[in-house]
Formats: C-alpha cells, structure tokens, sequence
C-alpha cells in the first residue's frame, strides 16, 4: 500500500465511499496553495464538490 500527500473529497459520512481524489503522487511536493490550485481546476473540470481536504491518501 502506497501512502501520499493529497488533496480529496473525503466520503459522505454513513457511505462505504473511498472519497474523490483530486491530485495524484506527482503533486505530493507542492505547497498548499500551489496543491489547492491545482486542486481547483481538476474539482471544476469534474463537476466535483464538497469540502477539500489535504492529507495522507492510502492506494
């Protein structure tokens, strides 16, 4: 199992959802902001919404 830095739409809660992943590994390196703006433009792309999250993702 791989564990990164990443930035995702967490589960709604009572689901058995894994989330939506907003960034991949190649992007674990970059700051918030720079990590949020990418995260912006791939959420709108996606029509992809709830609170964003940055933190350790699990594959």
């Amino acid at each position: 199992m791989t564990t990164y830095r990443a930035a995702y739409i967490p589960p709604e809660p009572g689901s058995n959802g894994v989330g939506v992943l907003l960034t991949t590994h190649e992007h674990c390196t970059l700051t918030d902001d720079q990590l949020m703006v990418v995260v912006r433009q791939v959420a709108a792309a996606n029509d992809a919404e709830g609170e964003i999250i940055i933190g350790d993702w699990s594959e």
